[in-house]
């Protein structure tokens, strides 16, 4: 079984060694329209139009693609027409290009810079991903739309501005764009999507303008030099605090906490009501939160992979662990609440020095891998409430390959789970292989075994007495035939054994005559004659 890890703080050197290897793209299927011409560098296909650029030699390290073909205006760069051109390092763009297709220049690994013509409208879905040397990109405000991973994994990305007709930041726009530092967001945006900066490491600071109306949960997840967020002051969905915390407009949600602060500790305003999706997440300083009472929600990985955390206190309104609440929180120590009712997926992942766990008796379910990774926890009571347990979720600590980065769950040898004889907690032991001690008296087996050894007492006794009231009347019996022969007589005698006619003695228990001697003569001369 493999799990996937918590950590998204990785190392740019990380980064960059994994770079040859970048997460597969979509990739869409070709046309098979024949309506083709080349320049033997370049092929096009015919459009209503004009032409559109379909492929390039990938061995090309220059490329200047004029307005026209031919007679015919180039007006588009069809899905994947530059990819895996790692030689290209120049590209000079005169054509009345309108649409810029998927994975257009995906793995141009070579390309420094690219200055978009002014006729430009769309860029597909990762239409530069992974050109990790980019350095300079200039976006005409003519754009409107962008795709998903537009500008994913380009490393020496250092500043870019968005077009002023742009509406949407698409999710993993800027994905580990580690190099960005400044980004102008336009006025008329109104949406950043989700982890559309994610992984930008050295970004500091961000504006958000007025006309935002919506930021997507982790939209600046792993930011981790991000101090200060500015809020325009007339947006009516956000704002921020003096110190540069995201909230929502009238402050009763806490969204970002940024990553890159340096305090040691912070008290969340007493106006906040819920703790955001990883609203803390990432960050390395922080070694204690206080959460006021007003709080009633903290949702999903809100203090994930908060490496100094140590003290959080969960206010009384809150009943819900939530999923990767705490995961990766390695010098976390607390205790839960004893109003919390279900503890979520790997809500203490990796938490090692948590040494003590007392699981309320309000909670009822304990999600998959809750406790995985838990080194310091080796001994826990799950109460008769809890109906539900789920996978690795105790006595499992991990292994992790270094070159995939991928983990894999083994047993602790020292762990030992308590509880009811006919719980979950039982049948979680007996699937998992971990060891387990029921805490409850077992009154079933116990009268069992009672019941058969109070049998086994009465039939001894039973046995014993019965030999011995033998032995006894064979004793007396003995004593009474050298007193008195006659004393050994039945005293039904006279009733089994009697004279027949004859005067001889009779069995009737046998149904046979006894001969008497003396008459053995007479009878047998009788029935001569």
């Amino acid at each position: 079984m493999k799990l996937r890890r918590f950590s998204v703080l990785l190392t740019a050197g990380a980064l960059l060694l994994s770079a040859a290897a970048v997460p597969a793209v979509p990739v869409f299927a070709e046309d098979d329209d024949d309506d083709l011409m080349t320049d033997e560098v370049l092929t096009y296909r015919k459009v209503d139009t004009g032409v559109e650029i379909i492929d390039c030699a990938e061995s090309t390290v220059q490329m200047h693609i004029p307005k026209d073909f031919m007679g015919y205006p180039i007006v588009a760069i069809a899905d994947e027409a530059f990819a895996n051109c790692s030689k290209l390092a120049t590209l000079t763009l005169d054509a009345p290009i309108e649409t810029i297709g998927v994975n257009a220049f995906t793995n141009c690994t070579a390309l420094k810079s690219v200055k978009l013509p002014d006729t430009v409208t769309s860029l597909g879905d990762a239409a530069f991903y992974n050109c990790n040397t980019l350095e300079e990109v200039i976006l005409p405000d003519s754009i409107t739309q962008m795709g998903l991973y537009c500008f994913a994994y380009c490393f020496g990305l250092k500043e870019i501005a968005l077009p002023e007709n742009l509406v949407t930041l698409p999710g993993y726009c800027f994905y580990y764009d580690f190099s960005l530092e400044n980004v102008e967001l336009n006025e008329k945006l109104q949406t950043i999507d989700t982890l559309a900066f994610v992984g930008c490491y050295v970004m500091k600071e961000i504006t958000i303008p007025a006309s935002v109306t919506k930021i997507a949960p982790l939209a600046m997840l792993a930011c981790s030099s991000l101090t200060d967020i500015t809020v325009a002051k007339d947006n009516t969905a956000y704002c921020s605090t003096e110190d540069g915390v995201l909230m929502n407009a009238d402050c009763t949600e806490l969204i970002l906490y940024p990553a890159g602060k340096t305090e040691t500790s912070y008290t969340v305003p007493d106006t906040v009501e819920t703790v955001s999706y990883y609203a803390f997440s990432g960050n390395a300083s922080l070694t204690e939160v206080r959460l006021p009472a007003s709080v009633s929600a903290i949702n999903e990985g809100a203090f994930s992979d908060c490496l100094s955390l140590t003290t959080v206190n969960i206010p009384d309104a809150v009943t819900v662990i939530d999923n990767s609440l705490f995961a990766d929180c390695p010098q976390l120590k607390i205790t839960i609440p004893e109003q919390i009712t279900s503890i979520g997926e790997y809500a203490f992942y990796c938490c090692e020095a948590m040494d003590a766990l007392t699981i309320p008796a309000a909670v009822k379910t304990i999600g998959d891998y809750a406790f995985t990774g838990c080194s310091g926890i080796t001994d826990v009571t799950v109460p008769e409430t809890v109906t539900s347990i789920g996978n690795y979720a105790f006595g499992y600590l991990i292994e992790e390959d270094e070159e995939t980065q991928e983990v894999t769950p083994y047993v602790m040898e020292n762990f030992v789970l308590r509880g009811h004889s006919s719980s979950v907690a039982k049948t979680y032991a007996k699937t998992y292989d971990v060891k387990f001690k029921q805490t409850n008296f077992p009154v079933v087996p116990v009268m069992i075994a009672v019941s058969a050894m109070l049998l086994i007492a009465l039939a001894v006794v039973f046995v014993v007495d019965y030999r011995k009231r033998r032995a006894l009347k064979k004793v007396e019996i003995d004593e009474s035939a050298v007193a008195d022969p006659d004393a050994l007589q039945d005293a039904n005698y006279s009733s089994i054994l009697g004279d027949d006619e004859d005067g001889d003695p009779f069995d009737r228990s046998y149904g046979f005559r006894i001969d008497d001697p003396e008459d053995t003569a007479s009878n047998t001369d009788e029935h001569d004659a």
